[in-house]
């Protein structure tokens, strides 16, 4: 059996004759997936999966976009008690948490 020389700089053990098809047959099957969420699921829920995904990958990317939400929400928020704190206070604790987090 010959050897396949693996470089030091590859992402994954496999050699890449087994890597790639293995990527494309996850990336395909990903893609099933979420049509097939997007196809079924009603329009609302199917909305805010595709916003909340956004939203996710935006933050991941751009992590000064963690304070759009309490920016949006502080009018509203403010006035919403829980328990000893706002709604605001709960909203910028997670958005300094998940900024010291990136």
């Amino acid at each position: 059996m010959p050897q396949i020389p693996i470089s030091a700089d590859s992402a994954c053990l496999l050699p890449p004759i087994v890597y790639r098809p293995l990527r494309l047959a996850a990336a395909l099957a990903a893609l099933v997936v979420i049509a097939a969420l997007l196809a079924f699921l009603p329009l609302l829920w199917a909305a805010l999966l595709s916003l909340a995904a956004a939203g996710a990958i935006a933050i991941l990317r751009w992590p000064w976009t963690v304070w759009l939400l309490p920016a949006a929400a502080l009018p509203v928020a403010s006035s919403l008690r829980l328990g000893p704190v706002t709604a605001t206070e709960v909203l910028l604790g997670l958005a300094a948490l998940v900024w010291l987090l990136s």
